[in-house]
Parts: C-alpha cells; sequence; structure tokens
C-alpha cells in the first residue's frame, strides 16, 4: 500500500485517499473448506464472527478523517495471544469420562 501511496503522491494526485483494511481471521466458507480437522479446530479457535468484526470496524472505517491509513480489528500481540491459546488447549489430553 505504501508504494501505491507513494505514486499517488509523486504524480500530484490529491484526490484519492487508500486505506489498508486489516479483518483478521474471520469465520467464513473462504478459509473453512477443504482444511484437515486440525487446521479447522484451529481456525475456529482463533477466527472471529463477521458479525463481531463488522461491529467493531466499520465506526472506525466510518471516522476516518485522513488520506490513507491503517484500520485493524485486532492487535497483533491479541491475535498471537489467541493462537498460543488455541494452541496450548490443542495439546491437551483428551478428558475420559
Amino acid at each position: 500500500m505504501r508504494f501505491l501511496c507513494d505514486e499517488i503522491h509523486k504524480n500530484g494526485i490529491t484526490s484519492i485517499g487508500m486505506h489498508e483494511l486489516s479483518p483478521g481471521l474471520v469465520k467464513t466458507s473462504l478459509p473453512m473448506q477443504g482444511t484437515d480437522p486440525i487446521t479447522l479446530r484451529f481456525l475456529q479457535a482463533v477466527a472471529n464472527d463477521p458479525d463481531c468484526v463488522a461491529r467493531v470496524l466499520v465506526p472506525k472505517i466510518r471516522a476516518i478523517d485522513s488520506r490513507s491509513g491503517h484500520v485493524r480489528y485486532a492487535s497483533f500481540a491479541r491475535i498471537m495471544f489467541r493462537s498460543f491459546v488455541a494452541a496450548i488447549q490443542d495439546c491437551r489430553p483428551a478428558r475420559s469420562s
């Protein structure tokens, strides 16, 4: 995105704004289809519900007051933490009844 912004500004174009949206992993059919059971369990633990992501991102998008920027759903640290927790929970032995 930075290269495209630089190119636009270099050519004197000021009427175009560039924004990068990062929704993170979202529970849709695209990442879930054709995955093996282990990956599917991980995605279900880490990915977010589309409605939840939209409730967070839409107000951030509407509040943008600059010509360029980055809008994130979650920080990198939050994503890594959720991934770590999901991996640990997946490694625990199953409880026997």
